[in-house]
């Protein structure tokens, strides 16, 4: 995540067990900052003087970091905010607003706060109509679009075995008339795919998933 502070250009990475910063031009070291899990994956955000790194494999973290800090600033007030639950595994978090949005691991499950304080605005709300979640949110015209792959024809046993397909999101892609049903059952109306891409291409496991741009409306 490249960011420039004071004129300098910053570049930030989050990874196992620790954020750092280091200057672009040189490679010097500019801050670090233990706390994120293991694996950490979800690519940081910034916004209001801080960069938000989060992580959940094998525990969870949201850290706010001040883009200003100096040195090993781990436990310091250089630290606007963090919290330890309901974070993310895969997904990138979404700041928008005044407000950071996320997902729990790789559940259907959203929690937001207020990006400037850490203050919970809603924590573990389920997604009805949603299973297992890989695609990181977006946010546009005042909505939070969230997504995930579908399978067009059924996986062979074999496949849903194979922990390949697991860590390629494969393996916990749902059915696509199971994921419209839901979407009818939670309450949805007028509901139409507006794009439907393939994940793969030829005859590979892969080509059975498809990645798809649904509409639909939910009366208030």
């Amino acid at each position: 995540m490249p960011v420039e502070v004071d004129g300098r250009l910053q570049v930030i990475i989050s990874a196992t067990n620790m954020t750092r910063s280091y200057d672009v031009e040189t490679g010097d070291l500019i801050w670090e900052c233990s706390g994120q899990t293991l694996n950490a994956i979800p690519t940081p955000v910034l916004g209001f003087g801080n960069v938000y790194c989060t992580s959940g494999y094998v525990g969870a973290s949201l850290q706010a970091i001040n883009l200003h800090a100096k040195g090993d600033v781990s436990d310091s007030d250089a630290i606007a905010w963090q919290i330890d639950e309901g974070t993310p595994y895969i997904p990138s978090p979404v700041l928008y607003g005044d407000k950071i949005y996320f997902l729990e691991s790789l559940k259907a499950v959203l929690s937001c706060y207020k990006a400037d304080t850490g203050e919970a605005v809603f924590v573990d709300q389920r997604l009805e109509g949603m299973k297992q979640m890989y695609a990181s949110p977006v946010a546009a015209g005042g909505r939070i679009y969230i997504s995930d792959m579908l399978l067009v024809k059924d996986l062979p046993q074999e496949a849903k075995e194979d922990m390949k397909n697991w860590v390629s999101c494969l393996g916990g892609a749902e059915p696509k008339d199971v994921y419209l049903g839901r979407m009818t059952d939670s309450g949805f109306k007028d509901i139409e795919i507006m794009a439907d891409v393939p994940y793969g291409d030829g005859e590979t496991w892969a080509s059975y998933a498809h990645s798809m741009n649904i509409k639909a409306a939910k009366p208030a």
